[in-house]
């Protein structure tokens, strides 16, 4: 059994070090910026109220300008008439429009506001995870010496059968390669129960295609969910006013691109045609469950919901002549 020295565990614990470092380094400029546009967008927020303040008070002002005259008629009545009155109107109407786009443009920049903190925020979030996830990995490595003596089966891969001696060199590169996977797999845990945590948000996991889309585009939430079609999109799209209508769920990236249709790859395309036969043959049923058993096989019951929800759906749209399914 190997037993890693501290000199030579000392190279990786530098390396993780300088990587928790950057991290930090990136989490306190994107701070810094957080500080400087919530300045920007206060200031903008704040001209715009103080406009809207004054149109009102040239309102108030011109309401108190009207002028009221009292006057007789012919037949001796007395009646009161006001010579300025149209005017003032025209001139508060215009103030008053004025208003309401300035409280229109005070809605824009709201949800421009919003929507920047809210990616901004999930950005540091996500560098924070790294950040804590890299700090327990060093501590580890800190408190357990002897945690990489089964770098002897890797080592001993590169060495001749006269040489048993394991060099300095390659139990470092084999410290900083485990190093970076333990790393990399607490992150990919991570990310992957923050990304089903957007998810359980979604009342609709199931179902058309766009409206699916929307959803996810709406929350910015494109950098980790995505909207896998059920039969693949190559199989043909269902088209309503240009949308795509086409059965549809929210799963995570990383288990996109796990799924039977996903890309280009060999495998990958033959199924795409399979599918794409049976729909051509009216056997949309049959094509549907085969995603579905694929999600499933893949994944357990992760996805219920989504499955659930997207298989009425389906029937929806075959019970609406949507889809043929005469074939089955």
């Amino acid at each position: 059994m190997i037993i890693i020295n501290k000199n030579i565990a000392k190279s990786t614990i530098n390396s993780v070090k300088k990587t928790l470092s950057m991290l930090q380094y990136t989490k306190d400029t994107l701070n810094d910026i957080n500080i400087y546009y919530h300045e920007k967008f206060e200031m903008m927020k704040s001209n715009i109220k103080n406009s809207i303040y004054v149109y009102n008070s040239y309102i108030v002002n011109l309401q108190n300008s009207i002028i009221y005259v009292e006057k007789e008629d012919e037949n001796g009545r007395r009646y009161i008439e006001s010579p300025n009155i149209d005017s003032v109107n025209r001139k508060i109407s215009y103030y008053r429009d004025k208003i309401n786009y300035l409280y229109e443009v005070l809605n824009k920049v709201n949800n421009l506001y919003n929507s920047y903190y809210n990616n901004i925020d999930r950005k540091i979030g996500i560098i924070f995870t790294k950040i804590k996830n890299g700090n327990i990995y060093l501590n580890k490595i800190l408190g357990v010496q002897n945690t990489y003596s089964n770098l002897k089966i890797e080592s001993e891969k590169n060495l001749n059968e006269n040489n048993k001696e394991v060099s300095k060199e390659n139990i470092i590169n084999n410290l900083q390669v485990l190093a970076n996977k333990c790393i990399d797999d607490k992150l990919d845990n991570d990310n992957f129960k923050y990304a089903m945590s957007q998810i359980d948000k979604f009342e609709i996991v199931g179902g058309s295609y766009s409206k699916l889309k929307k959803q996810v585009h709406e929350e910015n939430l494109g950098y980790l969910l995505e909207v896998h079609h059920m039969p693949p999109k190559s199989s043909g799209q269902i088209l309503n006013e240009n949308k795509d209508i086409s059965p549809a769920i929210i799963i995570t990236k990383k288990d996109h691109e796990k799924t039977r249709s996903y890309g280009k790859k060999l495998s990958s395309l033959k199924f795409q045609k399979s599918q794409k036969k049976l729909i051509n043959e009216k056997k949309y049923t049959q094509a549907f469950e085969n995603e579905k058993n694929d999600i499933i096989s893949n994944f357990g019951s992760r996805y219920n919901k989504q499955l659930n929800q997207v298989e009425n759906y389906v029937q929806t749209l075959i019970g609406d002549g949507v889809v043929d399914d005469s074939g089955r």
